[in-house]
């Protein structure tokens, strides 16, 4: 039905000079602080009347928001395919290593997995999508990760980063958030591919 209502949503725009409406997207955390920001901007010149309602949750929430159609769309990286959703990948992101230029593997033009050792790590708990590749991608690199923080939201990671407690193992595009942040952080590339960001509709 959603999937439905968004195309018909689609087409209205399309035959109106100035469409007006409500937009319901729920955004997976690092989604919410590096995607989507400039798109709504970009979206709001294009179409003012519409207004778009942004529900930013936690990754295990955002699933059943489009299940329970609180919202009429998603934007985030789950794990696996779900039956119940139409999924569409969008972009493809890196997993890279964000820490102060005082790091030492900030002087690295790329850093691989087996440079990790020994240095003290700050990610996203286990579960979350990047979470899990991140773990998948070190096991293969026979890599002991010493993650001395886990935490559930980006930004707690990059102000712990930017505090000296460790370097952010995350995606490239987190680089984009810790500059809007203010945090002057060093970002260090070389870790491989990480995760697609998917739109995801409940099917009709």
């Amino acid at each position: 039905r959603i999937l439905r209502d968004v195309r018909s949503l689609e087409t209205g725009f399309r035959g109106q000079a100035a469409p007006s409406g409500r937009i319901g997207i729920a955004v997976t955390p690092t989604i919410a602080l590096t995607l989507v920001p400039p798109v709504i901007r970009h979206f709001n010149d294009l179409h003012p009347g519409v207004r778009v309602q942004l529900v930013d949750c936690e990754t295990e929430q955002f699933v059943p928001r489009i299940l329970s159609e609180q919202v009429d769309f998603g934007i985030g990286s789950p794990d696996q395919e779900v039956a119940a959703l139409s999924q569409r990948t969008l972009i493809h992101d890196h997993l890279a290593l964000v820490c102060l230029p005082s790091h030492p593997l900030a002087r690295r033009r790329q850093v691989r997995w087996s440079d990790l050792a020994g240095h003290a790590l700050i990610t996203v708990k286990a579960g979350y999508g990047i979470r899990n590749a991140i773990d998948r991608t070190a096991r293969a690199a026979n890599v002991a990760l010493d993650i001395q923080q886990e935490v559930s939201l980006l930004t707690t990671a990059l102000a712990m980063s930017a505090s000296g407690l460790g370097a952010e193992a995350g995606l490239e595009r987190t680089h984009v958030a810790q500059e809007a942040l203010g945090h002057r952080q060093h970002l260090v590339r070389g870790l491989g591919p990480a995760q697609r960001a998917r739109g995801a509709v409940e099917q009709a």
